[in-house]
């Protein structure tokens, strides 16, 4: 509890330090040097007696993110009691960004038997080295980095491809629309050919992709 109260502390009040005491709370009302309208939150239906009621209980750890704390007796709440605000200022640390990796293993390697008994050796090796955790998120990126470990160690990798549907033909339809784009503004002729063009890539990757989708 800090030194800026307001108010006669009583029976309650004693038992409610002593519940912030066993649970390490600290009371942030009374952090902070305020005005006495600043500190009341209750007043009595005939205006006189005024106390500091309702409070916000923090983690001590917390404290010193706790940049002010008062009541707004403007707020018009419909009550007796009067609204309380605290301010603070949080430190986030940044979210981890798992990078995409650009390679893929090749799965089919493990249709050989041998390749196949090595593997399923390393992963239970690895398995084996995993110390259990209270936390199931933990758990699974460990038995997530067994698996990849184990296959690193027995099978190879083929770097991934950003389209890997996209045929020859219609790669070498591109560059001949990027070519013609250059002077399509040069002649109607050049600007019919341009949306040709336009036309004839979008088909052709449309075929490739419906034709990869097929194969898989």
């Amino acid at each position: 509890m800090g030194k800026y109260g307001y108010g006669d502390r009583n029976e309650r009040g004693e038992r409610l330090l002593e519940f912030a005491a066993l649970h390490n709370f600290y009371i942030c009302n009374t952090r902070f040097q305020q005005k006495p309208n600043r500190k009341w939150t209750w007043i009595s239906p005939n205006g006189v007696h005024k106390n500091m009621i309702d409070l916000i209980l923090i983690q001590k750890r917390w404290k010193s993110s706790f940049m002010n704390c008062r009541t707004f007796q403007s707020a018009d709440i419909s009550s007796d009691h009067s609204l309380v605000l605290c301010n603070i200022k949080l430190r986030l640390k940044q979210r981890q960004i798992k990078p995409q990796q650009n390679h893929r293993f090749e799965i089919n390697q493990l249709k050989n038997q041998a390749t196949k008994k090595l593997y399923q050796e390393k992963l239970n090796a690895n398995l084996q080295r995993i110390i259990e955790t209270d936390s199931i998120d933990e758990h699974a990126t460990k038995i997530e980095r067994a698996i990849e470990e184990a296959l690193q160690t027995t099978i190879t990798t083929t770097k991934r491809a950003k389209n890997p549907w996209i045929s020859e033909q219609t790669l070498n339809l591109a560059d001949e629309k990027r070519r013609v784009k250059q002077i399509k503004s040069t002649s109607t002729q050049n600007a019919k050919l341009y949306k040709d063009l336009c036309n004839r890539v979008r088909k052709s990757a449309r075929q490739d992709k419906e034709k990869w989708i097929q194969d898989k």
